[in-house]
């Protein structure tokens, strides 16, 4: 519900300004004061400091490829409508997974006909909630 909701704020926004940069700056500088405070306020209860930084760069990938996230959402929502926007990222991520399930299996991953027509699925729904609807 509130994936929902910040995904129509975020759209209302970009139909606002004509562009998604607020919304996008909007949700990734809520995102860094939470961390933030979050971050520090661990620090505070264990008496240690701040804790350390992991050193691995591909871990910091999710604040840009998050802005971009937030970014095409709120571009795709005024067009498509939530649910079907929703649909569609469902749908992605569960197309990307078998991707990478097929391609770089982790021990103990098996790729199933359930998973492959579970994914066929979830792509049919997506075409089936974007399709137009007649007029009378």
């Amino acid at each position: 519900l509130a994936t929902a909701g910040q995904q129509v704020f975020n759209a209302r926004q970009t139909t606002a300004y004509g562009t998604a940069i607020p919304a996008t700056l909007v949700n990734f500088t809520a995102g860094v004061l939470f961390l933030g405070i979050v971050w520090g306020g661990i620090a505070l209860a264990s008496g240690h400091g701040m804790p350390a930084l992991p050193h691995d760069w591909r871990l910091y990938l999710g604040g840009p490829l998050g802005c971009v996230f937030i970014g095409v959402g709120a571009m795709v929502v005024p067009r498509l409508g939530v649910f079907a926007a929703t649909l569609g990222l469902v749908s992605g991520n569960l197309l990307g997974s078998l991707v990478v399930d097929l391609v770089a299996p982790t021990d103990g991953s098996t790729v199933t006909t359930t998973t492959v027509l579970g994914t066929l699925g979830a792509l049919a729904a997506v075409a089936l909630a974007s399709w137009p609807a007649r007029r009378r």
